[in-house]
């Protein structure tokens, strides 16, 4: 059986999708040896090396999505990326004709356009949808988010989202389609016994409780609400380290200086991005995952899987993975002072803490046996390999008709127009933005500047 697999990150590390995808790769090929994946995707070195190093296809193909991470460089920039996505769909359309792939699988809400090139050409495909896709989570639907997530649905054969929550999202808008949930799979074992490796804690002998919070350090992941929480918390002391590089821009100085003007006996710990965060996690009391929605919360899982109890939002997956005053606590995202009592009860019950690292164990096992996870991954990508394929929406008959007029390059001289054109832009929104903003503008410099490197 040939899969053809859209991948969509472009990013230097392996994000969840991608760890994930090959996580489901591993164990597909276990159980049909002859399955023959080919993965196509942006440029990523490590999901690149990871797929090599396993002997599966590897095609790199840029693209972006149907959502943008910033408009702010105009007509120019959309021009620039509807460019690079026909491209982008042009040579999926001519992969699917040369190499007559059983099964499309799309591995990520955001691109659309391995789940055309199927349609186009009466392929099944399946769409794996692993985002909520929110404004507040930084996606911006230029056509709309509603009709995006009806393509999905029309343009498919089954899709599979990764936690019930998220298939609660996407069920008013797929259709009859099958609808199906999988937990991405995690390797509980590896997880503890990368936890097992020595390293130096970064708490104090005598601190009334130490919280480890894992994930990269950026406002959409909400340690501020822990910081913000332990102005709150009765129990001097607390001892917070978070583990992961930090993505905004003087986040760490902001977070240390709030935490001194309304918590000066708390101690925060920046252990930066870490090979191996997983050893430095298993030396902390509990753990704390404090962004307000996530669609699956690998992190959480990770966390029950060390024995540590957890405390995390109510929304999202992240009720699923927990359950409240078993293994951890729940709390409302705005709900700082929860959040703070949490601290507060388990800095003071040691035996709570032991009860619930121990049933946090239990619950991990529970949550990664194959029949949530993989195996039922697996049974639907098989039984979609001979499904009805999905249709073409009616909206991408004429964009596929222009599709060759989109993807011609422009002249030498019209390119350099267009980024100059798109940069100015940006700068000018920017500088606007700035002025409002300062600390919301610098901390998404970064993102602007990357996007702008990956148009050229």
């Amino acid at each position: 059986m040939r899969v053809l697999v859209i991948s969509h990150s472009a990013a230097d590390h392996l994000g969840g999708a991608e760890r994930s995808l090959l996580a489901l790769l591993d164990a597909w090929r276990a159980v049909e040896p002859d399955l023959e994946p080919i993965v196509v995707g942006p440029a990523a070195a490590a999901m690149h090396e990871q797929l090599l190093h396993r002997g599966i296809e590897s095609i790199v193909q840029p693209m972006t999505g149907w959502t943008v991470v910033e408009a702010d460089g105009g007509s120019a920039q959309r021009r620039l990326r509807a460019r690079e996505n026909a491209r982008a769909t042009r040579a999926l359309l001519e992969l699917v004709a040369e190499r007559r792939p059983d099964l499309v699988v799309t591995n990520t809400l955001v691109v659309p356009w391995g789940a055309i090139a199927a349609a186009a050409t009466s392929v099944p495909h399946v769409w794996f949808v692993r985002e909520f896709g929110e404004r507040v989570q930084g996606f911006i639907w230029p056509e709309g988010r509603e009709q995006a997530l009806r393509d999905i649905g029309v343009m498919s054969s089954a899709v599979v989202a990764n936690s019930r929550a998220v298939a609660r999202m996407l069920e008013p808008h797929v259709g009859e389609t099958p609808l199906s949930v999988s937990l991405p799979p995690v390797d509980l074992e590896r997880v503890r016994a990368l936890a097992e490796s020595a390293v130096a804690s970064p708490f104090t002998v005598d601190a009334p409780l130490t919280v480890g919070v894992l994930g990269r350090v950026t406002r959409s992941k909400g340690q501020w609400r822990v910081v913000e929480a332990l102005g709150r918390a009765s129990t001097a002391g607390i001892e917070v380290c978070f583990i992961g590089g930090v993505l905004d821009r003087g986040a760490e100085a902001a977070l240390t200086a709030r935490a001194r003007a309304i918590a000066p006996s708390a101690r925060l710990v920046f252990a930066g991005e870490q090979q191996n965060p997983f050893a430095w996690l298993a030396t902390a009391d509990i753990a704390v995952i404090p962004s307000e929605k996530e669609a699956f919360g690998r992190s959480t899982l990770e966390s029950l899987a060390l024995g540590l109890p957890v405390v995390t939002t109510s929304s999202g997956a992240g009720a699923e993975l927990v359950e409240h005053d078993a293994c951890g606590v729940l709390v409302e995202p705005d709900d700082l002072d929860a959040l703070a009592a949490a601290l507060d009860r388990y800095a003071g019950d040691a035996q709570l803490v032991a009860a619930h690292g121990g049933a946090a164990r239990e619950r991990a096992e529970q949550l990664a046996r194959p029949e949530n996870s993989v195996g039922a991954a697996i049974g639907v990508l098989r039984a979609a390999s001979s499904a009805t394929p999905g249709a073409l929406p009616p909206r991408w008959n004429t964009w596929l008709a222009r599709l060759d007029e989109t993807a011609s390059a422009p002249t030498p001289a019209v390119d350099w127009l267009l980024h100059a054109r798109a940069s100015v832009s940006t700068v000018v929104r920017r500088g606007a933005r700035g002025l409002r903003h300062p600390v919301r503008a610098s901390r998404r410099l970064g993102a602007v500047l990357r996007d702008r490197a990956h148009l050229r």
